[in-house]
């Protein structure tokens, strides 16, 4: 379910291999079994572990989803019409074909746009359908249809209907937490310059979209919300309700930001928001008291789950934690986090305590996201994987003779794999400036960072390729190469070889996990794909595994599909081989189109696997097993034998013998075309005709 995602209960094979989006996904819808090779293993692990970091800054999972905002269409018709407009829906209520058909009528939907400011913007609504508004709405299969009566556009930051998007969810804590019968925010908007619409004014609002403050207004209001629960309730009750009141106007700060694109003017910040008051010693106690109380507001820190969107900070944060253990242990005998969880605290411990808060580079009060953070970051998810496992590769060790040059060649590459400057000097230079991992900037270095590490990739394939070698004696060699390290990275052969590596991955089983609730209980019990499945919960959802692995017959399809392809290019070559250029622009243009076609031959040639013959027949046989009870005579049918028991060895000439023999797959093309030949039974292709097609003439 992590890997692959929920699917329809009419998943099958071929959607399941072309949605999946990484390698290593399609590795394993190919073949499960594939889940237990240690490549594939770690990337799970750290993509696992990834999941877990963006836990501990907010990003969690919830059951929802984002949708278009839509004003009921049937108020919008029945004004068109000149009637009086009162539309299906009433105060509080919404529609949405998407959750109709998965909770019922009724359900208390928690409705939120992005950005969120203020504890006003949550919207919870209710979800309500009948046979009236199924008739009408029945062509609205996605988007959030709102009524015409309440206040919803104003708690979405006035939103509107061209094209806003609305996150809404049924999960329970946010619906429990949403703070209710708040009022509203909303202000009088300065109007828009009126522009022509032209090209250069086109691009002028483009550019004034470029570098948009939102993000760093809406981690204000973040950093407010931290620091309200760092004063007492009850003792400090003035500077609560004055972060409150200064997020509401970051509210209409974050609106006045957008509204900037088309034109109007840039909001700024009160500057005594992030300005200390210096204590005079002159002042009086009632001047220095109220500086005391101005500067104890004065945003200075991010807050405690911020450690994890800034390496830097993380890093100054963990030594600075550190080194308050340590006095912890030495004066009290105890632990720095069993002092801050200690309910009666000594005077001495209490001072500790203070300062450890207030000269701490993050606020650690007990806000939100803190809790929540700290939440992940106690909970043991026992996702450590086993780092003895293995490659579950093919290593060909029977089709190649031992080369110690190309053996050194490969490892040659490997170690430049392993040691690429280019990665490790970008690494440093992210990690050293935090100031510079913004939320895009840090997508623009994954971006940069990967570019290279494919072009790293690309120009360690061109040179083991230019230096002939096959992907099949890649593999070879990576197995060679491993046992001469401790920690072989078998990283180098999947990020090298890339796609083609799909090829090596012998068909096996699949299985898509499915939500229970989209299947009947007569397909259930019925549906051979369902048999002996297994089932069970993920994020509060029960699911079953259904059987939708690729069919022999289906992958012998695809194999003479493959052949066929192969006898075309072959024709192709030949062609071209017997033309006979005038010129020599037209020799070079004919030598690279034979090349162009070399190339598409061979990837075309290595792009599957066919089963072997044994397993064909322990499949079919499998499936040919007589039931217990002997069937009618009429009933029968005649057996058919896919492949003789002996081993078919193709006697062909001395050059398609020796090509074989170094080949990644050896006399393997016998069985294949012996079950070539039996299933294609209507080909008049000859023997002769698919030898030439195996492989292109060699130079």
């Amino acid at each position: 379910l992590y890997m692959y995602g929920v699917k329809n209960g009419d998943a099958d094979y071929q959607s399941m291999y072309s949605s999946a989006q990484s390698l290593s996904a399609k590795a394993i819808v190919k073949n499960s079994d594939f889940l237990k090779d240690t490549y594939i293993q770690q990337k799970i692990y750290k993509n696992i572990a990834e999941s877990i970091n963006k836990a501990k800054l907010g990003k969690i999972w919830l059951h929802g989803n984002y949708q278009f905002m839509i004003s009921d269409p049937y108020a919008q018709c029945q004004a068109a019409f000149g009637q009086k407009p009162t539309g299906l829906l009433k105060t509080g209520e919404i529609y949405s074909g998407w959750w109709k058909d998965r909770v019922p009528s009724g359900t208390i939907l928690d409705c939120c746009r992005s950005p969120m400011i203020d504890i006003s913007e949550h919207n919870p609504m209710d979800l309500v359908y009948d046979d009236l508004k199924n008739e009408w709405y029945q062509y609205l299969p996605t988007g959030v249809i709102y009524n015409i009566y309440d206040i919803s556009v104003f708690r979405h930051s006035d939103s509107d209907f061209d094209g806003d998007i609305v996150l809404s969810t049924d999960n329970e804590v946010f619906i429990k937490g949403s703070y209710r019968d708040q009022s509203m925010i909303t202000y009088e908007k300065g109007a828009a310059p009126t522009q022509k619409i032209n090209l250069n004014n086109s691009v002028k609002t483009d550019l004034r979209g470029l570098g948009t403050g939102v993000g760093g207004f809406s981690n204000l209001a973040t950093t407010m919300y931290a620091m309200i629960e760092q004063f007492d309730p009850e003792k400090q009750p003035e500077q609560r309700a004055e972060l409150k009141h200064r997020i509401k106007l970051l509210r209409e700060i974050v609106g006045q930001e957008i509204d900037r694109i088309k034109g109007t003017a840039a909001p700024v910040v009160p500057s005594d928001w992030k300005k200390v008051e210096k204590i005079d010693p002159e002042d009086t106690d009632a001047e220095k008291a109220e500086k005391y109380k101005h500067n104890s507001m004065v945003i200075s820190k991010k807050p405690y789950f911020f450690r994890y969107l800034y390496p830097e900070l993380n890093k100054q944060f963990k030594q600075y934690e550190s080194s308050y253990n340590q006095m912890s242990v030495s004066t009290f005998g105890v632990k720095l986090k069993q002092l801050l969880a200690k309910q009666n605290k000594t005077d001495a411990e209490k001072k500790m305590v203070r300062m450890y808060q207030k000269y701490s580079p993050l606020i650690t009060s007990n806000c939100t996201m803190n809790l929540l953070c700290r939440e992940f970051e106690d909970a043991d998810f026992e996702i450590n994987f086993r780092k003895d496992n293995v490659s579950m590769l093919p290593t060909f060790e029977h089709d190649f003779t031992f080369d110690l040059s190309k053996l050194q060649l490969v490892k040659a590459q490997y170690q430049k794999y392993s040691s690429s400057k280019q990665i490790n000097v970008l690494n440093h230079f992210f990690d050293y400036d935090e100031n510079y991992l913004t939320s895009q900037k840090t997508n623009d270095f994954k971006t940069i960072k990967f570019k290279i590490a494919d072009s790293v990739c690309h120009d360690i394939r061109e040179q083991l390729i230019s230096s002939g070698l096959s992907p099949a004696e890649i593999l070879y060699y990576c197995n060679e190469l491993s046992h001469q390290y401790k920690k072989f990275n078998w990283a180098f052969a999947w990020d090298v070889l890339d796609s083609q590596i799909l090829a090596f991955i012998p068909q096996g089983v699949t299985k898509a996990p499915v939500n229970i609730k989209d299947i009947s209980p007569e397909e259930f019990n019925s549906d051979p794909q369902f048999e002996n499945s297994e089932t069970g919960e993920y994020l509060g959802q029960t699911y079953v595994l259904k059987d939708v692995s690729k069919s022999y017959w289906q992958a012998k399809k695809d194999e003479l599909e493959r052949e066929k392809q192969l006898s075309q290019i072959q024709q192709e070559i030949e062609a071209l081989e017997e033309q006979q250029p005038q010129t020599e622009e037209e020799q070079e243009k004919t030598e690279q189109e034979i090349e162009e076609l070399v190339d598409q031959f061979i990837t075309t040639a290595t792009s599957t696997v066919p089963p072997k013959v044994e397993e064909v027949k322990q499949q079919e046989q499998e499936q040919e097993e007589e039931p217990e009870s002997e069937p009618d005579e009429e009933e029968q049918e005649e057996e058919t034998t896919i492949a003789e028991e002996e081993k078919i060895v193709y006697t062909g000439d001395e050059e398609w013998k020796n090509y074989t023999d170094e080949a990644p797959f050896g006399n393997r093309f016998a069985e294949w075309w012996d079950l070539y030949k039996d299933i294609d039974d209507e080909s008049s292709i000859k023997k002769e005709e698919t030898k030439r097609s195996s492989t292109p003439k060699r130079k």
